[in-house]
């Protein structure tokens, strides 16, 4: 990732206790999260055309109802 000038924004849905806090950063290419409760572990990376699909899903409500997941498959895909 190429964010030598960015830094990590908290998320302003964080909760105050500290119990789920999420941090984003915004790099020239890349988006990334991670957990602020634990700074030095793992952290998800997106392109910004993936992270705006993602966003662009959650608005369109495509993602209000997922689909329950059984083993690899769908448990729809299962009927």
């Amino acid at each position: 990732m190429n964010n030598v000038d960015a830094s990590w924004a908290e998320s302003g849905r964080s909760d105050a206790g500290g119990g789920q806090c999420v941090e984003v950063l915004f790099g020239a290419d890349t988006v990334a999260i991670r957990d602020s409760g634990d700074p030095d572990g793992p952290m998800l990376a997106f392109s910004r055309g993936s992270w705006q699909s993602f966003l662009d899903a959650i608005k369109l409500g495509d993602l209000d109802h997922p689909v329950a997941m059984t083993g690899s498959r769908p448990a729809s895909a299962l009927r």
